[in-house]
């Protein structure tokens, strides 16, 4: 990237981190990097800001961000996991866990995260319609495994429990 197209927010948070590498201004200077395709450029950041700041929850946000945008749902979920708990005010934590969770397969814990999303926020449409297509997915496993745990053979029973 040249200098005349690189954004006036880029330049700005990478003259904060120059003057202090321990500075938080690492995060949104990843999620800069992150919104103009710069990707390898937002994880080198995060790797030296999170060092810094290991409890600082936008660095960890945006370093999933960056697992998702590259198709690395696990790495994504695994990073939001132990999160998720101690910030249920954070939407775009959650919102971002409950896709992931989709993507991982982890179909109850991206119900629950979606069901507090949508008790947030009643009228997010959105929100409301993943919230009904899990639901119903997840019933009809439900009643497929409890209609395959009660199949038996008739044939095959016996007069006494001692046959």
């Amino acid at each position: 990237m040249s200098e005349g197209t690189v954004s006036p927010l880029i330049v700005k948070y990478e003259k904060s981190l120059a003057d202090d590498p321990r500075s938080r201004s690492f995060a949104p200077l990843a999620e800069a990097y992150r919104k103009v395709g710069l990707i390898d450029k937002a994880f080198d950041v995060l790797k030296k800001g999170l060092r810094y700041n290991p409890d600082y929850l936008l660095g960890y946000l945006t370093l999933a961000q960056c697992y998702a945008d590259k198709g690395e749902y696990n790495l994504a979920y695994s990073t939001l996991k132990p999160l998720i708990a101690p910030n249920r005010d954070n939407l775009k934590l959650q919102n971002l866990f409950a896709g992931c969770a989709e993507e991982t397969n982890h179909l109850e814990e991206a119900l629950d995260s979606y069901k507090y999303l949508l008790f947030l926020n009643p009228k997010d449409q959105s929100i409301a319609d993943k919230v009904n297509r899990l639901e119903q997915e997840l019933h009809e496993d439900v009643v497929n495994v409890s209609q395959e745990a009660i199949t038996f053979d008739l044939d095959d029973l016996k007069a006494s429990p001692s046959d």
